[in-house]
């Protein structure tokens, strides 16, 4: 409507931070929450909120049982106020104060935290909205095939979460990667490289997503080593034939052919011959030229 929602990281009766709405329409600012620190509240929120209905989403950068942030909620009005997860714990990741906003997906919130993980690189979460459930998706490790410390925020396109680490990949200048929100199929997309030809460290910002394409920024790289704006073309196959409807015999050879699109390496093919309950392989890891000559089994 008319109303702004948004948090300070000072301000407030101590000074740690304030979540406050603003009247567009000239009613001014109010405050529907000021953070206390210690243990019983958060403190320094920063990054975004998120609206769901009449319910506002967030997280801070300290604060909480174990002194490393909190995610919480509060309704639009100032009630509500409830803290969802303290973080910090054994296992858990830590410091989501330069991880940006959350990403609501069905009942569930999804973000990342600076460290915290089984290597201290950073996490990636997932955590029901009413607190009643958190689980830890991905813990980056630094290796050459996976990133670190994660900054900005996840995104959504369709049903899968992008996001940016700001090192790791193979020359440590940081990553974009993929990952489902069951935690499964955690990929990465690209390894940035720096010099004149690519990008390095993804500090600030998150990633956007127009169509297929994302969207971002470095803070390094490019000609003059001051940063780029890129885009990456995400990997989809399409099955162009068989499309449905045509009839194969048994024991002929038939030709299944597919197109692509981004950076889609090797691809397995599978088949259904029951309605979709199990998927046998007819090939897997088979080079992605767009086309497999397959001998039509009697099933």
């Amino acid at each position: 409507g008319t109303t702004l929602y948004g948090m300070t990281a000072y301000g407030g009766y101590t000074d740690v931070g304030v979540v406050f709405k603003f009247d567009m329409g000239g009613g001014g600012i109010e405050l529907l929450h000021e953070f206390t620190a210690g243990t019983t509240d958060g403190a320094y929120p920063y990054g975004t909120l998120v609206l769901s209905g009449t319910t506002l989403f967030g997280m801070t950068g300290s604060g909480g049982s174990y002194y490393k942030g909190t995610a919480f909620r509060i309704e639009t009005n100032g009630s509500g106020y409830l803290r969802l997860h303290n973080f910090g714990a054994a296992g858990d990741g830590a410091y989501p104060q330069s991880q940006g906003a959350l990403v609501l997906y069905g009942t569930a919130l999804y973000g990342m935290t600076g460290s915290g993980g089984a290597s201290d690189l950073g996490t990636i979460f997932k955590l029901e909205t009413d607190g009643s459930s958190f689980g830890l998706l991905h813990e980056f490790s630094g290796e050459p095939n996976d990133g670190s410390w994660p900054y900005g925020s996840l995104i959504l396109s369709g049903t899968t979460l992008y996001g940016m680490a700001r090192n790791g990949g193979n020359l440590n200048c940081g990553t974009i990667f993929r990952i489902q929100p069951d935690g499964s199929g955690y990929e990465l997309l690209h390894e940035f490289a720096g010099g004149a030809d690519d990008g390095h460290y993804p500090y600030y910002g998150s990633l956007a997503c127009s169509g297929t394409t994302l969207y971002g920024m470095t803070l390094y790289g490019g000609d003059s080593n001051d940063g780029v704006v890129f885009s990456l073309e995400l990997p989809t196959v399409t099955v162009t034939a068989p499309n449905g409807g045509e009839s194969w015999t048994a024991g002929t050879e038939q030709e299944i052919t597919w197109t692509s699109t981004g950076a889609v390496g090797p691809v397995d093919i599978l088949y259904s011959y029951d309605d979709g309950a199990s998927w046998p392989a007819i090939v897997s890891y088979t080079e992605n030229d767009g086309s497999f000559l397959w001998t039509v089994p009697d099933a």
